[in-house]
């Protein structure tokens, strides 16, 4: 082969990769597209796929709102020392036992001149099994009936702590005549305060509970039990002395132990077989056969005949 061969089949080898080149450049720039495509592909068709729902965390639902009235008479007189408190009694909301906590002189967090007020769940401080949930407020009840120093706090978890506001409203501003804040309808003045509760239940709590109907295999039972026999038994204890040759499915209520053997009060003979059945469940399910037993006593074979 000469020189002029050798290029020319060189030159031929180039131009070849050099197409192939140009049809592998077509296919990625038409991959490229055809990806663009898909990746902008409406989020709509999406709901056409199979998919399903994962739950993360726990899903709290809102159950409404109760409310309570809490009266702490004579205000001026309760100890205003700092750090001094005086609890209501428990009031019930939502079936759970509550308290309020009242600092007429401030928490030791409290600023100066300062009272708090602070919501407790007895029931979830006595029992720790119990977890609550639940958003809440605080406001005070003029004279006039309208609502002052109303303070909310949102969807939290009720423990032995109490939850509340160390700086809820001044003492100087309770006792100020002006403000109506105080009833005077016994000595030191009365303070109303409105707390309103809503509670937020597990929503696997709320999916209605459906005990299992087991009522066709207790139907079955009594009809293992009137038909078995002696030698039925006897296997069935010497199964369940021997896990080796235990069978599930072998008659397991032939025993003496049943408080429902020899309830049966009816008997047919099928074929020189007798079967023993209950008046009452025919009565419901098997009114032909139940019509064969009207005149009939429990020691009647009853033929079936065709």
């Amino acid at each position: 082969m000469n020189a002029s061969n050798i290029i020319n089949n060189i030159n031929n080898d180039n131009n070849n990769n050099n197409n192939n080149n140009i049809v592998n450049n077509n296919n990625i720039s038409s991959n490229q597209h055809s990806l663009r495509r898909t990746m902008s592909c409406p989020l709509s068709h999406t709901d056409q796929l199979p998919h399903q729902t994962v739950q993360v965390g726990i899903q709290l639902i809102p159950t409404g709102w109760h409310a309570a009235l809490i009266h702490f008479h004579s205000f001026e007189t309760l100890p205003s020392q700092k750090g001094e408190s005086t609890d209501s009694e428990p009031f019930a909301m939502h079936g759970l036992d509550w308290y309020l906590r009242l600092h007429p002189g401030g928490a030791t967090s409290a600023k100066d001149d300062m009272v708090s007020l602070y919501l407790r769940c007895k029931s979830a401080a006595d029992q720790s099994n119990i977890s609550v949930y639940a958003e809440f407020s605080l406001a005070l009840v003029r004279n006039d009936g309208q609502w002052d120093s109303h303070m909310s706090c949102p969807c939290v978890p009720f423990n032995r702590k109490r939850k509340g506001w160390p700086n809820f409203i001044s003492r100087s501003r309770i006792l100020d005549r002006g403000c109506q804040l105080l009833n005077n309808d016994c000595y030191g003045g009365t303070l109303t305060v409105l707390v309103k509760v809503q509670l937020f239940q597990d929503a696997r709590t709320l999916e209605c509970y459906i005990p299992r109907n087991d009522m066709n295999c207790k139907l079955l039972r009594l009809l293992e039990e009137a038909n078995s026999t002696d030698q039925d038994n006897r296997q069935n204890n010497n199964n369940n002395s021997n896990h080796n040759n235990y069978n599930p499915n072998h008659n397991k209520y032939g025993d003496d132990s049943s408080n429902t053997k020899n309830t049966a009060d009816v008997q047919f003979n099928v074929e020189g077989t007798t079967l023993y059945a209950h008046s009452l469940i025919l009565k419901m399910s098997a009114l032909t056969l139940a019509s064969l037993c009207e005149d009939t006593d429990r020691d009647t074979t009853i033929p079936i005949t065709g």
